[in-house]
């Protein structure tokens, strides 16, 4: 999403909304762990989203590549041609 000019704020808003889905995806597997004795926290940080992660990954991509782009060119071997296909796809 930030390739496509999304910013980071509403990225994360988005991200966050995951939790939303996974959770209650899993809410009887988490019942059935909790049930068994297991505390309720670890299936929800196993299975769910937290801002700190994404945050940390934003840190991590910034001080290894400095941009996005660099990202997807340096780390994700996506060229400069590649990532603008891409946007011509989603931003249609």
């Amino acid at each position: 999403m930030t390739l496509l000019g999304v910013t980071e704020d509403v990225v994360m808003k988005d991200y966050l909304r995951s939790n939303d889905y996974i959770l209650t995806a899993y809410q009887g597997a988490i019942d059935a762990f909790v049930a068994g004795g297991g505390d309720a926290e670890i299936p929800t940080a196993i299975l769910g989203v937290k801002k700190e992660y994404l945050d940390a990954a934003f840190e991590q991509m910034r001080k290894d590549y400095g941009t996005i782009e660099k990202y997807f060119s340096e780390g994700l071997g996506v060229d400069a041609s590649q990532q603008q296909a891409l946007r011509n796809i989603y931003l249609r």
